[in-house]
């Protein structure tokens, strides 16, 4: 009710907000009446965008049961190519002109259903801020851009990460399936693995 905004996932470097080194990517649920309910902010250093609407024709009722959502950026020429999809389908493309994200070094760190840190520009928002009011079945970040048949053809079921001796899915960063099983040992079934 204070913030409008559930956040899902917030990923940040660590740098301080404003300086050259800064790395952020945030992808937020929007209350808003109207307009798309995803809401995403990706930042190098200054360039960037914030707090960004990001699909269409989508609103916080149609998105009420499971649904899959994977959105994507990359450089683009002299463009940030954005692209959302719902359900395994191209929801919304769109080319944001003259922004390019710079390459983010340092410990990319993140936190999944609540800020990480406060976001630029409001630093009287405290870690944890922005909790997220629902269920996540699975969580996948991908190291690159994702196509429509990548997406289309696995975002329905499992996947296999790569092991020491089996090289798949190399770009798979970090995978978590939050399906552990429930034994009703608190401190067992409160530990998410990376797959």
């Amino acid at each position: 009710a204070k913030t409008k905004k559930e956040v899902l996932f917030d990923l940040w470097n660590g740098a301080a907000s404003g300086s050259a080194q800064y790395g952020r990517f945030r992808l937020e649920l929007s209350g808003a009446a109207s307009g798309s309910p995803f809401i995403f902010t990706a930042l190098s250093g200054t360039t960037g965008v914030q707090n960004r609407s990001v699909g269409q024709n989508l609103t916080t009722a149609s998105v009420t049961d499971w649904t899959h959502v994977a959105p994507s950026l990359k450089n683009s020429g002299s463009a940030l190519e954005t692209n959302l999809y719902i359900n395994g389908q191209l929801n919304k493309q769109e080319k944001i002109s003259s922004v390019n994200l710079n390459n983010i070094t340092g410990s990319l760190i993140s936190f999944i259903g609540a800020l990480q840190t406060a976001p630029s520009g409001s630093p009287t928002i405290q870690t944890g801020a922005g909790k997220f009011s629902g269920s996540i079945d699975e969580l996948r970040y991908w190291k690159t851009a994702r196509n429509s048949k990548e997406i289309g053809r696995n975002y329905w079921t499992q996947i296999g990460g790569g092991t020491n001796t089996d090289e798949a899915n190399t770009d798979l960063g970090v995978y978590y399936k939050f399906n552990e099983g429930i034994t009703t040992t608190s401190s067992v079934d409160s530990v998410v693995l990376d797959y």
